[in-house]
Formats: C-alpha cells, sequence, structure tokens
C-alpha cells in the first residue's frame, strides 16, 4: 500500500465533511429539546400513567440496547478493537497510523518491519479517515487527538441512549392510546378522536426522529470503533521503548528493512543490479552490489545490505538499535512502572 499515492480528492472531501459535522457532534441535543418539551408534555397529559408501569417493564429487550453495553463503551473498546479490529486480514498483524507529535515512531517501525502510516502533512481528520477504513490503530500524543475520537464515542452513545428514549416514549403512548380507547368507546368518542389526532401527531413525531437517529447511527465515521493510543512519555527513546512494550512488538530477524522508510510500501530485492545502473550515481552503482526498491514509491535502497562490504558496519548498529527498541518478554510488567518513571509533565 502506498500511503503517497492516496487520492488527495477523498483527503480534502473527508477534511470537509468532517468539520462541517464537528458544530453537530459540539450542540448534539440543543436542536431535539423543544420537540422533547412537546412531546413529554403530551404523555404527561395522559391520565391513569401508573397502569403503565407494569407495562413498561415487559418491554421486548431487543428492542431496546443494554444498558450495561452503554455503560461499558468507553472502557471496553480500546481492548477489545486492539484483539478484534486492528489486524491484517492476512498475517494477523497490527497496522497502525501516526500523526505529527510522534514522527521517530513511524520510522522505526518500519525498520522493523510494521505496517506503519505517517505523513506530517495528514490533518487529524484525515487521519481518523485511514484509521476507519484499513483499520488501523492511531498512535498520538495529542490530547486534541485524545478529545476528538473521546468526543465522537460520546456522540454515539448519546445517540444510542436517545433511540432507547424514543422507543420507551412511544410504546408509553401507544400503550396509553389503548387505554384510552378502552374507555371512550361508550361516551366520550368526541374526546377520543382528539385524543387519537394528538396520538398520530406525537407518533409520527416520534417515529420521524428514530429514523433520523438510526440512519446517523449508520453513518462509519460516528459509529467506528476507533482505537488509539496516547502516548504518556516525552522524548523519542522513552517513547520507543514505551510502545514497543505498550504493543509487544519484537525483534524479528527476516522482518528487518522489509519496508520503505520513506513510504511504508513494502520492498524487494533487485536480482540484477544492471536494471537500475541508470537509477543510480556511478560511484554507488560501483561500490554495492545488493539493492532493495519499495513497490510503491520505488525508491532504491543499498545502505540496508550487510552483503555490501561498506554497509556492515551500518546494518549492524541498526539491528542493535532495532533489539534494544523492541518487545522483550516480561516487558508489561514494566511498562507501568517506566510510564510513571518518564512521563511527561505537559
Amino acid at each position: 500500500m502506498n500511503d503517497n499515492n492516496l487520492d488527495q480528492q477523498d483527503k480534502v472531501v473527508t477534511d470537509n465533511r468532517f468539520n462541517s459535522e464537528d458544530n453537530e457532534f459540539n450542540n448534539y441535543g440543543e436542536q431535539e429539546e423543544e420537540e422533547d418539551e412537546e412531546m413529554n408534555a403530551i404523555l404527561n397529559s395522559y391520565k391513569e400513567m401508573e397502569i403503565l408501569e407494569n407495562k413498561i417493564r415487559n418491554i421486548n429487550s431487543t428492542t431496546i440496547v443494554n444498558n450495561n453495553t452503554l455503560n461499558n463503551i468507553n472502557s471496553t473498546s480500546t481492548e477489545q478493537q486492539t484483539n478484534n479490529n486492528n489486524t491484517e486480514e492476512d498475517n494477523n498483524e497490527l497496522k497502525f497510523i501516526c500523526d505529527s507529535t510522534i514522527p521517530g515512531i513511524a520510522k522505526h517501525f518500519r525498520m522493523l518491519g510494521v505496517n506503519t502510516l505517517y505523513e506530517p502533512t495528514y490533518t487529524q481528520h484525515y487521519i481518523l479517515y485511514l484509521a476507519r477504513t484499513q483499520n488501523r490503530i492511531i498512535l498520538t500524543f495529542s490530547l486534541k487527538m485524545r478529545d476528538k475520537i473521546e468526543q465522537i464515542k460520546n456522540n454515539y452513545k448519546k445517540k444510542i441512549e436517545k433511540l432507547n428514549s424514543l422507543k420507551l416514549k412511544l410504546k408509553k403512548l401507544e400503550d396509553q392510546s389503548n387505554n384510552n380507547l378502552n374507555n371512550n368507546l361508550n361516551n366520550k368518542l368526541l374526546l377520543f378522536e382528539h385524543e387519537k389526532h394528538r396520538f398520530m401527531e406525537t407518533k409520527e413525531l416520534i417515529l420521524a426522529k428514530i429514523e433520523r437517529i438510526e440512519l446517523d447511527l449508520e453513518d462509519p465515521e460516528l459509529s467506528y470503533p476507533y482505537n488509539y493510543y496516547l502516548l504518556q512519555t516525552k522524548g523519542r527513546y522513552n517513547q520507543l521503548k514505551e510502545v514497543v512494550m505498550k504493543f509487544k512488538i519484537p525483534f524479528i530477524q527476516n522482518k528487518m528493512f522489509t519496508r520503505c522508510a520513506n513510504c511504508n510500501g513494502l520492498l524487494t530485492k533487485i536480482n540484477d543490479k544492471e536494471e537500475i545502473k541508470e537509477l543510480i550515481a556511478d560511484n554507488t552503482f560501483e561500490e554495492n552490489d545488493h539493492y532493495s526498491q519499495c513497490l510503491d514509491c520505488k525508491k532504491l535502497f543499498w545502505g540496508i545490505h550487510e552483503e555490501n562490504e561498506n554497509q556492515k558496519e551500518a546494518v549492524e548498529k541498526a539491528r542493535t538499535f532495532c533489539m534494544t527498541y523492541s518487545y522483550h518478554e516480561g516487558d508489561e510488567d514494566y511498562l507501568e512502572q517506566f510510564i510513571k518513571e518518564n512521563i511527561s509533565e505537559e
């Protein structure tokens, strides 16, 4: 996958769409207050509401989202989605996207062979778009990014709660209407017709609101369970240790230097260096016999092959660095203490 070749028009459209929806997210619920008051007034005007209480307790539970699920949305989303929603389809490997606050993480992950997107020009909204469409874990040091994701999750939760509330109101309305029908058949026909008209108007209003919310909930921008990790330590090397311990990123020799440091694309070895003779300087061509090329951006690499005599020392230093800043068995027990010792004060 070449993130440099991603459609820039999609990026602009996505950013504009998110920007236009921020006001709706921030002002959620305000536009519905007047309608809610009207419906509540009608519902409260009905008599003998105590009769409904027993009926309400028997409402089919399948029409209402389990309250326990609502209470656990925030606490379980990160852990659950790490296991279920952020793996590559073919080999079950984690995929990441980094924002501009932690550029060193992306480069290091790519050197370890981990699928990691990063581009300093990516906006907050475009990062969310890529995370959602490619099932990636967002890595960030930005409180604004964290707040944005939590805002989306909270708005989704509010819409679920609102939907359940409307379904309850509709059930109450229907039950009370049936009760009034029985009471008015004999001697209150005129009153019944008036109540029936009010019932139909209110029912239509509730159904329209239910339909609108259900459409909102089908929008992946709102309903996608974004998974992210907010780094807590400051400094490149501390952050490298924190994130490899957090996600248990190991050093695997045959995965090292398999991804392009420039664009995250996969590298392939050049079997015959004569094929790329015209693409590099003469002295480089003469001094090195082994080359790799990115399948996406077509960039050439020769400093990653220890088979080249003049690259052995550099490759060995890179290998040692990768082994140092990778996961080792038991690191998870040390992670909490490490964060406390190196936590950022900002």
